[in-house]
């Protein structure tokens, strides 16, 4: 299946304006959280595979970088959480650093 865009946007925020304003629909990652304004719908995709995030540099890891790891690390220990106590695991995540 091919899907062309007619609008691309670079924040849900944007996503739910448009859909909200009859521009169509919007799809966007499920994100901890989400509570769709009154006027939208969302309808979950459960058959879609977990998203992996890769991460490699050479050299010292630049502060920044090491923020954005701790934050991912964090996140998939909440996601972890929340999806076992669902019994779900199509949206499982997994984080873990291979020092190369």
């Amino acid at each position: 299946m091919e899907w062309f865009c007619g609008i691309e946007v670079t924040s849900e925020r944007l996503i739910q304006h448009y859909v909200a304003s009859g521009y169509g629909i919007g799809l966007t990652v499920a994100v901890p959280g989400f509570n769709p304004p009154p006027q939208l719908r969302a309808l979950p995709l459960s058959d879609f595979p977990p998203v992996v995030v890769g991460v490699a540099w050479s050299g010292k890891l630049p502060n920044i970088a090491r923020q954005l790891l701790a934050e991912l690390d964090i996140e998939a220990t909440t996601q972890r959480a929340r999806i076992g106590k669902r019994g779900s695991r199509s949206a499982a995540t997994s984080f873990s650093r291979v020092r190369l």
